[in-house]
């Protein structure tokens, strides 16, 4: 896994603790290079649908 990543599980951590955060309704988009960036993330967590 990259530092990249960890990077944004951490990201996703700080997101979902807030209390506005829908943690039902998490998704991620990204184009080019953070299109693989995108599936990456998407295959390490689960939270991401």
């Amino acid at each position: 896994m990259s530092i990249q990543a960890l990077g944004s599980v951490r990201i996703l951590d700080y997101l979902l603790s807030l209390k506005d955060a829908d943690t039902s309704r998490v998704g991620i988009t990204g184009g080019s290079g953070a299109g693989s960036h995108t599936v990456l993330l998407s295959a390490v967590d689960d939270r991401i649908k």
